[in-house]
């Protein structure tokens, strides 16, 4: 680092730890925090809860971590739950929503089948 200009140092340093290649891979979840240097899991944040013999769920929450412990970070059951949870909240077909339109387009397709058929019966009643 000190080969490097002063005004450089700085620049160098935040290219170091942080890791492009973080975020391609993990684009969901990750969240840097360039005053603190330090990145942030999304999914803990969201769905950390008391699990049983699992310290430190704070640390990536509230500390954040650096490049080397992403690696210990998503080796950890917590982070497979979490992660899932998440990509099931942000998975739009399965929101309450989504269902809701499903079924309305699905009553909405009875209706008029049945609306036809009384309209048919009608006609044929009428031409009697």
């Amino acid at each position: 680092m000190a080969c490097y200009h002063v005004n450089q140092r700085d620049e160098i340093r935040r290219a170091y730890l942080l890791n492009r290649s973080w975020f391609y891979d993990n684009k969901y979840w990750l969240e840097y925090i360039i005053k603190e240097t330090a990145a942030f899991c999304l999914c803990y944040y969201l769905f950390k809860s008391n699990i049983p013999n699992q310290g430190g769920l704070d640390h990536f929450v509230n500390c954040g971590f650096k490049e080397s412990g992403l690696d210990y970070h998503k080796a950890g059951t917590p982070y497979n739950i979490f992660v899932q949870k998440c990509k099931n909240l942000m998975n739009q077909r399965q929101s309450i929503t989504s269902a809701f339109e499903k079924q309305t387009t699905l009553k909405e397709k009875q209706y008029r089948t049945h609306l036809n058929a009384s309209n048919d019966c009608v006609r044929f009643l009428l031409h009697q």
